[in-house]
């Protein structure tokens, strides 16, 4: 098998590998590591490779396997990758800043000690804006670059998490998301991204950004990876007060079943907005003709205060941000960068009042939104209004920001609503822009119905042909 082949296999497909003994867990891992070693120059995805750790897991399940065929574990020998906001024991974790460079746990997250049950392997850490919170000027372990063109945005904050899947640099990776950080990355990439319901899985060993909104997302390049991912990582942690006691779903067998009869509504304040770029719009149109033709039933649904999603949640981000980091942010303040430094210090300087009307706000945006959920089924709407933007664009000198630039940042967003009112939502590529970069459409479902918005995105994954799209590197 090429290469290229080998790395953009699914989890199903290099499960069968290494289940038949087609390949060994040493040789996929060694393949992975060629590879990263070969592109991270070019794309700067990781900030940590776990080479040695990655080798000798796989060298234990080789053995394993030799002294007992029928050896089972979901997860058995694929390699995945970690944003860096996740903790890792015995490994760096630097939440993406010099401010934690030295930063070594001693215990693994939830999440990542559930992902080594499963029989996952650890590449590595990715790289992502610093505390999963800024933008701006000169990231702290180098420029992230996207792999379709390496001029352009491979979007924020879990950007390697992004870049590594789409370049098959792992078979899988998780980030976060706590406002689209986790979404964006995976449109802007061409990947599948997922945001997980609010309280389905452990933030225990996540770096908080904010508490009432972090969420791992699992990255992959078809909607079966994220489900295979979600399926490890799920349920609930005694860590984790909020993490909920409902009973984990089998998230494979919801993907089959088709979309006859769901009901999808297409988010008409989105769709309807002056500065939705004409090429996402097309492309989710004819996302919606396609899911049309396949059995939904799709008309509009309009939702009166979902285009102020973003100014909530950048107010909620922020403050808490700032009140989780102060200590740090005061004792280590020449560490942060520029743009981070000007986020907390807004985060601390917001009034009370307004951290309280942004909360308001978000009570308001959850009931219309819940509400909506009485016409159809799932959500439909583009991840951004914008087509991908070039790093120089995206990426410029931090000045304290002016009124209009606050607003000029939030009105872009189409991803503030899920976390707000704690749905899941995932992105799956739709199409391409005339420049050849990847354009993702979200779709949004009720709270705890992780499994309705995976078997829409499945559905509509395996009647096109946008996932089985590789960048040329």
């Amino acid at each position: 098998m090429l290469e290229s082949d080998l790395v953009y296999s699914s989890i199903t497909e290099l499960s069968s590998l290494i289940g038949k003994g087609e390949i060994s867990a040493g040789e996929l891992v060694k393949t992975y590591l060629e590879r990263i070693e070969r592109l991270q120059p070019k794309l700067n995805a990781f900030i940590t490779v776990c080479r040695e750790e990655a080798l000798a897991s796989a060298r234990v399940i080789d053995n394993t396997l030799l002294k007992d065929v029928q050896f089972k574990k979901p997860l058995l020998g694929i390699p995945i990758a970690l944003k860096d906001q996740l903790d890792t024991r015995g490994i760096l974790t630097t939440n993406g800043s010099n401010v934690l460079g030295d930063h070594v746990p001693q215990e693994d997250a939830t999440v990542v000690a559930r992902l080594k049950e499963a029989g996952a392997i650890i590449l590595g850490k990715l790289n992502m804006t610093e505390f999963a919170a800024a933008g701006g000027e000169d990231p702290p372990f180098g420029q992230p670059r996207n792999p379709w063109n390496t001029d352009y945005s491979p979007g924020g904050s879990s950007s390697g998490s992004g870049i590594a899947v789409s370049a098959g640099l792992c078979a899988a990776s998780v980030g976060e998301d706590s406002g689209g950080s986790g979404r964006i990355p995976a449109g802007y990439c061409g990947v599948v991204g997922l945001r997980p319901s609010a309280g389905l899985v452990s933030r225990w060993g996540i770096h908080p950004l904010s508490p009432s909104l972090d969420t791992a997302s699992p990255l992959g390049r078809t909607v079966a990876d994220c489900a295979f991912l979600l399926q490890a990582i799920a349920g609930y942690d005694p860590k984790d007060a909020l993490s909920s006691h409902r009973p984990v779903p089998d998230y494979l067998a919801s993907l089959q079943g088709g979309v006859k009869g769901v009901r999808i509504g297409v988010i008409k304040e989105f769709m309807d907005d002056h500065k939705l770029d004409s090429e996402i719009k097309a492309a989710v149109e004819t996302a919606r003709t396609t899911l049309g033709e396949l059995g939904a039933s799709v008309n509009d649904v309009s939702i009166s205060h979902i285009k102020q999603s973003m100014y909530a949640l950048g107010i909620i981000i922020w403050c808490e941000g700032a009140a989780l980091n102060r200590r740090r942010f005061e004792s280590k303040y020449h560490l942060f960068r520029q743009s981070t430094r000007l986020g907390f210090l807004a985060g601390c300087l917001l009034p009370s009042e307004v951290y309280l009307r942004a909360r308001q706000a978000q009570t308001l945006i959850r009931t219309e939104v819940l509400e909506a959920f009485q016409q159809c089924d799932v959500l439909l709407c583009p991840i951004s209004p914008k087509l991908t933007p070039k790093i120089e664009d995206a990426e410029k000198p931090a000045n304290f920001p002016t009124k209009e630039d606050v607003l000029r940042r939030h009105e872009d967003g189409h991803v503030g609503f899920a976390p707000l009112a704690g749905c899941p939502a995932i992105s799956v590529p739709c199409g391409f822009s005339q420049s050849g970069l990847p354009i993702g459409v979200q779709i949004t479902g009720r709270p705890f119905e992780d499994t309705t918005i995976l078997r829409v995105a499945h559905a509509y994954e395996q009647s096109t042909n946008w996932h089985n799209h590789h960048p040329d590197l």
